[in-house]
């Protein structure tokens, strides 16, 4: 399918899909970051990949694939993550809430690709620390105080 568009320059890419390999969730990290490097060098070059985390969700292996999205972020240049935590349904892994997920999508890519001087996503964990009997825990894209 990707023969189809190649011949046509792109800006960037938006992924929004959902995730129907929560029960291989362990290569997810690998999967994704493999697809995103091998359109980049389809393409010719590293455009923008900004993409909808999945959304909370009960069934198991959702999580799994939420922690290998943010590790594709980490390890996966020039990308973005919208996170949909706050905008899930109880009981369907699609959102409701479509506009504030394509806001957050856009945002990416207005804050990376066009100045838009937004604050481009929520707080995502960075470290985690034991201290004595607590948690120490570091976020980054934490805004202003």
């Amino acid at each position: 399918i990707l023969s189809n568009v190649i011949p046509y320059t792109i800006k960037g890419t938006i992924w929004y899909q959902g995730e129907s390999n929560v029960s291989n969730y362990n290569e997810y990290q690998t999967l994704f970051s493999a697809m995103i490097d091998n359109w980049r060098e389809t393409w010719g070059y590293d455009f923008p990949f900004y993409y909808a985390q999945l959304a909370p969700y009960p069934a198991e292996g959702t999580l799994g694939v939420r922690e290998a999205q943010r590790k594709a972020l980490e390890s996966t240049e020039t990308t973005g993550m919208a996170v949909l935590m706050d905008i899930g349904e109880e009981d369907d892994i699609h959102p409701h809430n479509k506009q504030d997920v394509g806001k957050r999508l856009a945002r990416l890519a207005l804050f990376n690709d066009y100045d838009a001087g937004l604050s481009p996503m929520g707080p995502i964990l960075k470290s985690s620390d034991l201290v004595d009997s607590s948690i120490r825990i570091e976020f980054v894209h934490t805004g202003t105080q």
